[in-house]
């Protein structure tokens, strides 16, 4: 069974960590937990990445006496989209012959064929401490879990302190919104690329790509041609790889990147202000969401040189601008 799941990372500092279940937002908001459990995984691909190029990933996962394979790929654009497939195992090796004969991929029979050819191997592990609650109000729930633990693939080891917020139920903007709501009192950094992102650059030696802005001008997002929320998704997730390759490399190149998906995104949220019929917010919460963007563009221009560790300007763009992408619209939507 091909299962959607919509969700948000947060990258925490560990000052962050020791508070963020106890913050007066999600203890007013939460409806049961906390729970904690250990979970252990170790991802597979083929010998040349085939499942890291498709951005997919297949794992095995251990919670207690449990053995859960899950094979995930993007949904659409974003990153906080993806659909994923499980089924239990009684070892903790992959069984590929159980992977799904049709799941919503480009190019999935001939990768699932490939698949099935060539076999897999381990490629890196995590062991994380997760501590989960359900959070929520009347027609909208989502769980938040702090994910503690560490990524390692051979000698090279990456530290996760990040929070996931996963939406169960209700309107994506709702899951937005909570993100924004809890900026206010925690701070934290949207993150973009997944474990299983991370843990294949760290297996392989490399490490995020710049990619030059390849997608079409944010104008022609009208009616007749559509995709707004979509341009608007693929700017935040161009913004998000390109800040995490920023700070992982101080590439000038990729915060060149980020201000151009900056620039895209509040180009697309103006043609939504310029829209009168559009019902969404009101003139005032989309003309606030701009003017974040704008200053978030000049953190990120060539004049600052490199982007702002511990500014939450960034952070606060890109969620108000994915609240205001994700939810009903017309007729642009």
């Amino acid at each position: 069974m091909v299962q959607r799941e919509v969700e948000l990372k947060l990258q925490l500092s560990s000052e962050s960590v020791a508070r963020v279940l106890e913050t007066p937002l999600l203890l007013e908001l939460r409806r049961s937990g906390p729970s904690s459990v250990r979970m252990v995984s170790t991802y597979f691909d083929t010998a040349d990445g085939s499942l890291h190029r498709a951005r997919a990933a297949l794992r095995v996962r251990r919670v207690h006496d449990v053995v859960i394979q899950t094979f995930k790929a993007m949904s659409g654009p974003g990153g906080h989209d993806r659909l994923e497939s499980e089924v239990r195992l009684s070892g903790e090796e992959p069984d590929l012959t159980r992977l799904p004969e049709a799941f919503p991929l480009d190019g999935w029979i001939g990768l699932r064929a490939a698949l099935l050819a060539e076999g897999v191997q381990p490629e890196f592990t995590t062991d994380i401490h997760r501590t989960r609650l359900q959070v929520g109000a009347e027609g909208w729930k989502v769980e938040a879990a702090l994910d503690q633990g560490q990524i390692q693939a051979g000698d090279g080891i990456e530290e996760v302190r990040e929070l996931e917020l996963e939406l169960q139920e209700g309107p994506v903007w709702r899951l937005f919104d909570l993100a924004s709501r809890l900026l206010d009192e925690l701070p934290f950094r949207m993150l973009g690329p997944s474990k299983a992102a991370r843990g294949a650059w760290l297996a392989r030696g490399g490490g995020p790509v710049v990619e030059p802005w390849s997608f079409p001008d944010p104008v022609e997002a009208t009616p007749a041609s559509g995709g707004m929320t979509d341009r608007g998704y693929t700017c935040i997730e161009h913004a998000l790889a390109h800040d995490y390759a920023a700070r992982q490399t101080g590439s000038a190149q990729a915060l060149e990147q980020v201000e151009i998906a900056l620039s895209h995104l509040r180009t697309l949220l103006a043609l939504v202000q310029e829209d009168n019929s559009d019902p969404v917010s009101s003139p005032a919460e989309l003309g606030d969401t701009l003017a974040v963007l704008q200053q978030a563009r000049k953190e990120y221009s060539s004049d600052a040189g490199a982007p702002v560790g511990d500014s939450h300007v960034f952070t606060r763009a890109l969620l108000l601008a994915g609240r205001q992408l994700s939810r009903p619209r017309s007729p642009l939507a």
